[in-house]
């Protein structure tokens, strides 16, 4: 059930607009932060990320999350009020009541509501969790013209991109391919999903693939960052030298545009979602959802290499289970807590260009067949009780009988044209005026017989 949420940065208030299922809601709020006091959160919520992580040992009480989960306080405290409040109780006790999942579609327009990292936001209705971990929050900019459905047909096609430059730290790739892989593979049959994975890391090896084979799905696995003097993201390839070569969101963005057939992107890059506060549509991802790509997964922060790869296994895990992007997502969150026990279950970041979610459906499995072993009886045969004999007595009409066969007593075995052979019992009529065969009528003695045992099950 989508809970759309548009929040737009007037000078000092903040102008919420709320569209739901059940009603709409517009409030004006002060802005919770002013500009100099949001830069200084913002940087200690960065400083808490990287600490929770950190393998060093600190004799510091507080604990490590304490400034993070005040700050999302206050956004709870700031946004869910009021109307919009009691229309997002009333969203999510629906969607429990439906058995449907609750989504928040939000879009913010403005310089300091850009840069806040929503996921960090406390539920109103449990203080003590945040909310992305129970409810997906999505980033959903409102695009000009229809979207592409992000819905498709199997097989699957796969493609990753591991990039290797000689004079960047190296980043565990072949693990994370091996876990993508495994993660499909433990779903899907080679005939569902298609996974391949460029041998180089060029511009070029990618630029070819893109434009040589439709591609429902794109992984790239590589350093990122967002440049302030460009204002705009970034991602590392390797050049022709083996040496670092940052392609930047524009360059990306042109080339998945000659790709129409992609459905899914992430970006398992640094700050590849990170965007500016200069205007909307400066992160890598915001460049591409604009594209029309249906739904690209990228990261806020910096992010480690075991919570990528964490994130990644789990991502795809419930992705070849059919599930919906948008649960996915939420579920390899609380994967990386659950196995890193750090903040950066939060680093990932859903954008969709639609309210769609579903990118394929999932066949349902093959019902398991039992070999049949040697000097074991056979596996007993369901037998037809009386009662499902006697419904062949009341269906449509059969139309021109190809054969019938008497049998005893008052009962008939016709062969309709439709295929379908019919035990008939006559009716009790004086001799003058029941229905005889035809002169030169044979009755088939197979017939009588098989006519005969069904007679004795209808008994």
């Amino acid at each position: 059930m989508p809970f759309r949420l548009d929040i737009v940065e007037t000078g000092e208030q903040w102008v919420v607009t709320c569209a739901t299922p059940h009603g709409k809601a517009v409030s004006r709020i002060p802005a919770p932060f002013s500009t100099d006091a949001l830069h200084r959160v913002l940087a200690d919520i960065e400083k808490a990320l990287i600490r929770s992580y950190s393998p060093v040992t600190t004799r510091r009480a507080a604990p490590v999350d304490k400034a993070v989960r005040q700050f999302g306080e206050t956004l709870s405290d700031a946004v869910l009020t009021g109307d919009v409040r009691r229309l997002f109780d009333r969203c999510r006790e629906d969607a429990r009541e439906r058995q449907t999942s609750l989504r928040i579609l939000l879009d913010t327009v403005g310089p300091n509501v850009s840069v806040i990292p929503w996921e960090f936001t406390v539920d109103p209705n449990a203080r003590d969790e945040y909310l992305a971990l129970r409810v997906p929050i999505i980033r959903s900019p409102h695009l000009i013209g229809p979207t592409s459905s992000s819905r498709v047909a199997l097989p699957l096609r796969v493609l990753g991109v591991s990039a290797r430059p000689a004079d960047l730290p190296a980043l565990d790739t072949q693990r994370e391919r091996e876990d993508i892989s495994k993660a499909f593979w433990q779903r899907l049959t080679p005939g569902d999903v298609h996974i391949e994975w460029l041998h180089e890391d060029r511009w070029a090896d990618l630029a070819e693939a893109i434009r040589s084979h439709p591609w429902h799905v794109l992984h790239i696995m590589s350093h990122g960052g967002f440049d302030p003097e460009t204002g705009g993201g970034y991602i590392q390839l390797s050049g022709e030298n083996g040496t670092a070569r940052p392609i930047s969101a524009v360059d990306l963005a042109r080339l998945i545009s000659e790709n129409p057939s992609l459905r899914l992107i992430v970006l398992n890059a640094c700050e590849s979602a990170f965007s500016s506060a200069e205007g909307i549509f400066t992160s890598t991802a915001e460049k591409l959802v604009r594209e029309g790509v249906p739904a690209v997964v990228a990261m806020q922060y910096e992010i480690t290499d075991t919570a990528a790869l964490v994130f990644a296994s789990s991502f795809y895990g419930q992705i070849a289970q059919g599930v919906p992007v948008d649960r996915a997502m939420t579920r390899a969150r609380e994967a990386v807590k659950m196995t890193n026990d750090s903040l950066e279950w939060a680093t990932p970041v859903l954008f969709l260009s639609s309210e769609e979610t579903q990118i394929f459906e999932v066949p349902e499995p093959a019902p398991v067949m039992r070999r049949h072993e040697p000097g074991q009886p056979p596996p007993e045969q369901p037998r037809k009780r009386g009662s499902d004999l006697r419904r062949l007595r009341v269906l449509r009409p059969a139309g021109p009988c190809g054969h019938m066969a008497a049998g005893p007593g008052d009962f008939l075995a016709v062969a309709g044209s439709d295929g379908v052979v019919r035990v008939i019992k006559r009716l009790n009529r004086p001799d003058s005026q029941r229905v005889r065969p035809s002169a030169g009528y044979k009755a088939d003695p197979a017939g009588v017989e098989s006519v005969a045992a069904l007679s004795g099950e209808l008994a």
